[in-house]
């Protein structure tokens, strides 16, 4: 007997429900195979916890009186021959009842371990699951309609990423400096970047938080303080994020967002 030939008859080896002559094949297999010993082990396990959960049942008065005055009007002869076929059919009847009782109970098991793992396993990867980034289309305003990007916020990370496109070169001391605006009331975000034509800035924060992002043309060399002291150039609503389809249609082609052991990045 090999380990799948003893796995198919474990549950009958535990229930003492196979022939002497698959008994004794088993048991040659089980002095020879530590694997097949911890299952059988495991089943032996569940088989001994079984009369833990039967519950004693006491007869009520009138049974016990309608049970000894049928006791009563039976012959002592008649009384033996039935208390005789009774204790031969009584291990039969109990043995059945008992594989019956085991075989739900192996199958319990089987289940609960199944969904047991199925939940642990959900569990974890929920858990590991990087959460996707949120995207905001940005755009120029007036005479820089060409200006164009994305505002991109990571869950995992808290922080924003904004990518403008299409910005002029500056001359002299001039900068672009980002804002958020809430209420009215702007909060610098920080100065770009500049490389030809492409302006990143990286910032800590959720923009769900803000109404609105801007992007204003400073005279320099320092950022500005509380207001824009320059033109705004860029303005966009943060109140929706983009669609895949509003993200297809731009066709910026810009942006590479890569996920990885929860985290997710940006690259121009």
């Amino acid at each position: 007997m090999d380990c799948q030939e003893f796995e198919e008859l474990s549950g009958a080896y535990a229930l003492d429900a196979l022939t002497p002559e698959e008994k004794r094949l088993a048991n040659e297999h089980l002095a020879q195979c530590s694997a097949c010993q911890k299952l059988a082990s495991e089943l032996q396990a569940t088989v001994n916890l079984l009369p833990l959960s039967v519950r004693l049942v006491e007869h009520s008065p009138l049974q016990k009186e309608a049970l000894f005055a049928r006791i009563q009007s039976t012959s002592p002869n008649a009384q033996i021959r039935e208390h005789t076929r009774f204790a031969r059919r009584r291990p039969l009847r109990r043995r059945t009842a008992w594989r019956a009782l085991l075989a739900v109970a192996a199958l319990l098991v089987i289940l609960l371990a199944g969904m047991t793992f199925w939940n642990v396993n959900l569990q974890h990867q929920l858990a590991t699951r990087p959460s996707a980034p949120i995207v905001y289309i940005v755009h120029g305003t007036g005479s820089s309609a060409q200006i164009n990007g994305e505002a991109v916020f990571l869950p995992q990370q808290q922080e924003t990423i904004l990518i403008v496109h299409g910005l002029p070169r500056l001359s002299g001391t001039h900068i672009y400096q980002g804002w958020l605006l809430r209420n009215q009331q702007p909060t610098s975000i920080g100065t770009l970047s500049l490389n030809q034509g492409t302006a990143v800035l990286r910032f800590p924060g959720n923009l769900q938080a803000y109404e609105a992002i801007a992007v204003s043309k400073e005279p320099g060399p320092g950022a500005s303080q509380s207001v824009p002291k320059g033109p705004i150039i860029m303005m966009s609503s943060l109140k929706e994020p983009a669609t895949h389809g509003q993200l297809q249609e731009e066709k910026t082609g810009h942006i590479l967002l890569t996920g990885s052991q929860g985290k997710w990045s940006a690259h121009v």
